[in-house]
């Protein structure tokens, strides 16, 4: 299941860039897509997290040191690499509690998606200026 989460969020994250590309319109925060499309890529950030963490407690072993982050550390890299690099610089430890694991996570994921989009975005206003 693993590898059906980190297609499916490779999948939504190239989605909401072609539609970042095609839009045509108002920009929302600062990102070109509509409020559906917005609210799509949230509701469906928030489906992969739920699959993320359904995929972790099938595979839950109590005798081994088990972590939701180090567990889904590939195949949902956009909700955890920025968490691990912040504790890397920082030498910032997490307590043990999926909880906060999992809200961290999700945050993670927009922010990460929000500034990937949000530079997309940046990048398509500054290519339409040199083509006019």
């Amino acid at each position: 299941m693993s590898g059906v989460v980190f297609i499916f969020s490779s999948v939504l994250i190239i989605a909401a860039s072609i539609s970042v590309i095609k839009h045509k319109g108002d920009r929302i925060l600062g990102l070109e897509l509509t409020k559906k499309k917005l609210l799509m890529l949230v509701v469906f950030e928030f489906i992969l997290l739920i699959l993320t963490v359904i995929d972790f407690n099938v595979n839950y072993e109590p005798n081994s040191a088990n972590d939701l982050m180090w567990y889904s550390m590939f195949s949902y890299y956009r909700g955890v690499w920025p968490i691990v690099a912040f504790m890397w610089l920082y030498d910032f430890v997490l307590p043990i509690n999926n909880f906060i694991d999992v809200s961290l996570m999700f945050l993670s994921a927009l922010l990460s998606d929000y500034l990937i989009l949000f530079l997309l975005s940046i990048l398509k206003r500054i290519i339409a200026r040199l083509l006019l």
